[in-house]
């Protein structure tokens, strides 16, 4: 009985293992995509513009405040 729980529990450590796997597959090949050019500073790349930023706050449930406007 001990043996196939065990089993049973490796199995499905199995196929969690192998859907992790295939996420970062999945997610390989767009940051491959980002990474290969964003390096070259011959691009002048410019995401834009800080328009308004507030000042980072802590609210009295510890939540930090981050905003800006581009």
């Amino acid at each position: 009985m001990k043996e196939r729980q065990d089993q049973k529990a490796i199995r499905a450590n199995q196929r969690s293992l192998d859907e992790a796997n295939e996420a970062i597959a999945d997610l390989e090949a767009p940051y491959e995509e980002v990474t290969k050019c964003w390096p070259d500073i011959k691009l002048h790349r410019n995401i834009g513009y800080v328009e308004y930023a507030a000042p980072i706050t802590v609210d009295i449930e510890g939540n930090v405040i981050d905003l800006g406007a581009f």
